[in-house]
């Protein structure tokens, strides 16, 4: 290229750095034409890339709630419906299996029957759950059909009395006549019950004693029926 002309053949002024006619540069060394070096410190583009990526969402209420549902629903305590279920479910069955041995006058089956319902409730709870009970689980499994056992059998007793119209004095008598004492310790017994006061103290003392009897046996029921669930 001639110096002052463009090679379109066009003349150029003195400090013109583009062609007038076809807009060619005409100085190579034109600092706006310089390409821009890159930084030292700018980041690399996959840095920038990483870094555009967003944060994974925490999860959101609805997942927390469903997981803390269901971890409550495979708890072994009064919070958790599925232990409720089961506990109701095994001590009705012990209910009826008590009334059976009632009316074949085989008391001494009570103990036997009570903690065979607390295994039940295991081996029912780790079926319905998918998990194995450990021996403590197991004794609170039993221990919830236990009181479950001990409510319906206080429910259906009171039900009972009132609609044979006796009364618990009566029936005390009628009991304290058929234990085979002599007349001089049943007519002490008799003046006892009597006695209001005497009466109040003696229904407390029995539904204790039922009910500790009931709840400690059918959790040791259930201990021995997540023992047994283990080895199996």
């Amino acid at each position: 290229m001639v110096e002052g002309q463009c090679t379109c053949g066009a003349r150029l002024a003195d400090d013109a750095r583009f062609c007038h006619r076809c807009g060619r540069p005409v100085r190579d060394d034109d600092p706006l034409l310089a390409q821009p070096e890159p930084e030292e410190d700018s980041p690399a583009l996959e840095d920038r890339i990483v870094d555009a990526q967003p944060e994974p969402a925490p999860p959101s209420a609805a997942a927390q709630a469903a997981e803390a549902a269901a971890a409550v629903l495979k708890e072994v305590s009064f919070r958790s419906p599925l232990a409720v279920r089961v506990g109701f479910l095994a001590a009705s069955i012990v209910q009826l299996v008590l009334m059976l041995v009632a009316m074949a006058h085989t008391v001494q089956l009570l103990p036997l029957v009570l903690a065979a319902g607390g295994a039940y409730a295991v081996v029912l709870f780790s079926r319905r759950s998918g998990r194995t009970l450990s021996v403590m689980e197991g004794a609170r499994m039993g221990w919830i059909s236990g009181v479950f056992s001990f409510v319906i059998s206080t429910v259906l007793f009171t039900a009972g009395l009132l609609l044979s119209g006796k009364g618990l004095v009566p029936m005390f008598e009628e009991n304290l006549k058929t234990a085979g004492l002599d007349s001089a310790n049943t007519g002490k017994a008799l003046d006892m019950i009597r006695d209001p006061n005497v009466l109040v103290i003696f229904v407390v003392l029995m539904l204790i004693f039922n009910f500790l009897l009931v709840a400690v046996v059918s959790s040791l029921g259930g201990a021995l029926g997540a023992r047994l669930t283990r080895r199996g």
